[in-house]
């Protein structure tokens, strides 16, 4: 099909961006023919043949190709899921995600440090009230005696 565009095609981030800005009708056109490019360039990719031992790309890897070689969908408002690498990614950002790591990890553990030496002192102190609470038991029974003994000799000597 021929270009309806004059001039030279454009790539397709270029031709995008100068859909920006227009009119309802002439954006619309504009998406238009941006997306009859996008057709034609995975045609286009499907229809090539596979080279050396690979197979020519599926619909589905030609559609993922050419949108991710656009800003398309970003400039029509339609933001793709972001991408999730899991082949590295920027080398600074996962030193700075595996220093926060490291730094939660050390984090992590002087709280179950300070975590277990309270749970130490818990165990002291109930150890220590249940001794006290002995104690007094022990000492209202002496009491409880020593008042039973006064009661007696007093009764004897009425």
């Amino acid at each position: 099909m021929p270009s309806p565009m004059p001039g030279p095609p454009l790539p397709l981030p270029s031709m995008v961006h100068r859909c920006r800005g227009m009119s309802s009708i002439l954006a619309n056109t504009c998406v238009f023919f941006a997306a009859e490019r996008f057709q034609d360039t995975m045609e286009a990719l499907v229809a090539e043949p596979g080279v050396e031992g690979k197979e020519s790309k599926t619909p589905t890897e030609a559609v993922a190709q050419v949108l991710s070689s656009s800003k398309f969908l970003y400039n029509i408002g339609l933001v793709p899921a972001t991408k999730k690498s899991c082949n590295g990614g920027d080398p600074t950002r996962v030193a700075e995600l595996e220093a926060e790591l490291e730094s939660e990890k050390q984090n992590s553990l002087e709280v179950r440090a300070q975590l277990d030496a309270l749970k130490k002192k818990v165990e002291e102190s109930e150890e220590a009230r249940a001794k006290e609470l002995e104690k007094i038991n022990d000492l209202q029974k002496g009491a409880d005696e020593t008042n039973a003994l006064l009661r007696r000799l007093f009764s004897l000597n009425k």
